[in-house]
């Protein structure tokens, strides 16, 4: 298109200012102090109201906050994910030339829907991380974490998008919303004290990468294409009044907040990032938060609350031990470990056994050992993440047994009269062996049966009718018998 990536959001500018000592030139000032310092607006948005929006923080240059107030020294935007972590756009403390990355002491972030309010409260930024990937020539992974001086813990934080949870809340049509302080005029410099709200809708993917319209109240914007934009990486959005204004961000806008859902189901989607001239026929392009996930993490941005509920337990008797299968809710998707005891009934002694779960459905598998066959044991656990522990389980009651475990039939393969059975593994519990078979016993009574010696067995020659089948395992110990599955051998 042979456009300026950043004609619409001034970054350059701002960035330079960042970078070096609070100099001001002729020229910056006649383009920046007539009405406001340098910053950016939501176009045809409306006020903004402290609680619709707490976690909205402003990005202030802190040199020019002391000199002029954080009205003048306003230049991004961001939001508090956690007490400690404010998420912005990286080009807010990227110099666009140059690729210097801002000082923490350069930056003050203020609290308060209204710039000029003396209640303004301001925290100084302790330290601040860009992601590693970050490309100022495409704006590629354009999000950065400022770290507060000091946490902030009567304010609500905003609840980050995750991956798992992109096809609820990004679909073409989602009703969006984008807050900010930036520019609300399309010809000059216009800059509110109390944050706008604009009120736009999320595009398709193929409007964000691969060029195609998308009408919006009747206003036809132009898509993006892929030398553009990335979709799996970027959110585009906008927004049209019922009489056709556009709604946008400006100037200004830089890292505030694009929010889908209301209450509890609120989810920060993405940061302000870049776009063509303010309310123009193209959308607004935003950092997309779901393919930011490890990074946020990393950076400790991301409130995780400990796991809201108990886990279920799943108790297998082994010879002087208990191995324990510990299963977290579906809600509880951010699990790191989890830990299980035994605790004898009789004298209260107790053991304990960890497990990290697996990827594929959360559980964990654990064995507690040294105990004793014919004990009983109450058995308990708990899931954890770094932010604390779940609840502890409803308690089972088992104990150790040196019998033997059945495998089981997991598909049987009928091929005539012959029958293939796939078949999980026994355990002996320690115990000698005497025999392991596919045991099939017909309505009439008549057994046919196959030794189990690796994890598939055949039975031949089957006589029509109908079969109950299991495994069935002998040692010194005891005998043990699967669940039975029905064989239907048909008539030829």
């Amino acid at each position: 298109m042979g456009r300026s990536r950043w004609s619409r959001w001034g970054v350059r500018l701002v960035a330079a200012l960042l970078a070096t000592p609070l100099t001001l030139n002729s020229s910056w000032v006649a383009a920046t102090e007539s009405d406001h310092g340098p910053t950016s607006r939501i176009i045809n948005g409306i006020s903004g109201e402290s609680s619709d929006f707490p976690f909205l923080v402003s990005v202030l240059e802190s040199p020019r906050y002391r000199q002029d107030g954080a009205f003048r020294a306003q230049f991004c935007a961001g939001s508090l994910t956690t007490p400690l972590t404010v998420v912005t756009a990286a080009h807010c403390v990227v110099d666009q030339e140059t690729g210097a990355r801002t000082s923490p002491d350069r930056i003050v972030l203020g609290f308060g829907s209204n710039l000029k309010s003396p209640t303004l409260r301001v925290i100084a930024a302790q330290s601040i991380v860009v992601h590693p990937q970050y490309k100022i020539s495409t704006a590629e992974n354009d999000i950065a974490v400022i770290t507060l001086a000091t946490p902030v813990n009567d304010i609500p934080t905003v609840a980050v998008l995750t991956s798992d949870e992109d096809d609820i809340y990004i679909k073409d049509g989602t009703p969006a919303r984008v807050a900010g302080w930036g520019n609300t005029s399309q010809t000059g410099d216009k800059y509110p004290e109390i944050f706008r709200v604009g009120d736009v809708v999320i595009f398709p993917p193929a409007s964000c990468g691969e060029g195609e319209r998308y009408t919006v109240n009747g206003v036809r914007f132009f898509g993006f294409n892929s030398k553009d934009a990335n979709s799996q990486s970027m959110i585009c959005a906008a927004g049209a009044t019922k009489n056709q204004r556009i709604i946008d961000a400006c100037q200004g806008d830089s890292g505030g907040p694009l929010v889908v859902g209301t209450g509890t189901e609120l989810r920060l989607v993405g940061a302000v990032s870049w776009g063509e001239t303010c309310a123009s026929k193209y959308p607004g392009v935003y950092t997309r938060f779901s393919a930011e996930g490890a990074f946020l993490t990393a950076a400790g941005a991301v409130a995780i609350p400990p796991p809201a509920s108990a886990p279920t337990l799943s108790i297998t008797p082994l010879n002087g031990s208990l191995q324990v299968r510990i299963t977290a809710s579906d809600t509880d998707r951010n699990i790191s470990s989890y830990a299980a005891t035994a605790t004898d009934i009789v004298n209260g002694t107790s053991s304990t056994c960890f497990a990290a779960p697996t990827r594929k459905n959360l559980a964990g598998t654990c064995t507690i050992t040294g105990l004793t066959n014919g004990s009983a044991y109450s058995i308990t656990g708990f899931s954890a993440n770094p932010f604390g522990n779940s609840p502890v389980s409803v308690p089972v009651v088992a104990a150790p047994s040196d019998q033997p475990i059945a495998g089981a039939i997991t598909r049987i393969t009928v091929t005539g009269d012959d029958a293939q059975f796939l078949v999980r593994k026994a355990n002996q519990n320690g115990a000698t062996l005497a025999w392991n078979r596919v045991v099939c016993t017909a309505e009439s009574g008549k057994v046919r049966y196959s030794a189990i010696r690796g994890t598939s067995v055949t039975i031949r020659n089957l006589t029509p009718g109908v079969y109950q089948c299991s495994t069935r395992i002998t040692t010194d110990a005891g005998v043990a018998t699967s669940a039975s599955v029905p064989l239907d051998i048909p008539t030829n």
